[in-house]
């Protein structure tokens, strides 16, 4: 890095400054920058409608924001998953949750209902799916 300082930009993307290692972080400028608004997020969906050439009822792309927790990127997600569900939209329709959150609901219920060795495997088993599928375990655990 320092060699090539002059020529050469490096920007790396964290959520957590404390996991990235000590070397790089004493190497690098930070520069945090907050999650977006629900009133950003709205008006990226709008421009995306718009983009897409689909209508968007503020209400709806109101929803989407609120849902989507500061995420950008699974508000966008979302409004592809709500466009492939339920389009044209109406101000009062459904934001629908992602399916693989669907699925830790599920394994939650899972684990509550029953607690024995048959339980734990196929709780250990759907765990083990949603790391297959990149589900990052903290996200696992957060919801």
């Amino acid at each position: 890095m320092e060699r090539y300082v002059a020529t050469c930009r490096l920007i790396l993307c964290c959520e957590s400054v404390c996991r990235v290692i000590a070397p790089l972080r004493s190497r690098c400028v930070p520069v945090r920058i907050p999650a977006p608004s629900p009133q950003e997020i709205v008006e990226v969906l709008q421009h995306v409608a718009l983009k897409e050439k689909i209508t968007l009822p503020v209400e709806f792309a109101q929803s989407i924001a609120l849902q989507s927790q500061g995420n950008m990127r699974r508000a966008i997600l979302m409004l592809e998953g709500a466009k492939v569900q339920n389009y044209p939209f109406t101000a009062d329709s459904k934001v629908r949750t992602a399916d693989w959150e669907m699925f830790i609901d599920d394994l939650a219920r899972v684990i509550i209902e029953e607690q024995s060795p048959q339980r734990l495997m196929l709780a250990r088993n759907k765990f083990y799916e949603l790391l297959a599928n990149c589900i990052p375990p903290e996200v696992i655990i957060k919801v």
